[in-house]
């Protein structure tokens, strides 16, 4: 009897942990499928999103800036 409790009690101390494991994993899927993966080489024209919020130009402002040549890719 008292083998069996704790058998129950660490099985259920299991499943927390496997249930947080899988919102997770499931969490994971989903921002990945709406991320677009974006490659650059050198030599590409890309825009660039404001960095600067110090200066509000308003709301009908451009949020990008830009056409920049791509010289050297760092990472992702």
């Amino acid at each position: 009897m008292k083998l069996n409790n704790e058998s129950l009690t660490t099985n259920l101390d299991r499943i927390c942990e496997l249930r947080d494991k899988v919102r997770k994993v499931c969490a994971a899927k989903r921002y990945n499928t709406k991320v677009k993966p974006r490659s650059f080489r050198p030599g590409d024209l890309v825009w660039r999103l404001h960095s600067d919020s110090r200066t509000y130009e308003g709301k009908f402002s451009a949020n990008w800036e830009g056409l920049f040549r791509v010289h050297v890719v760092v990472g992702k």
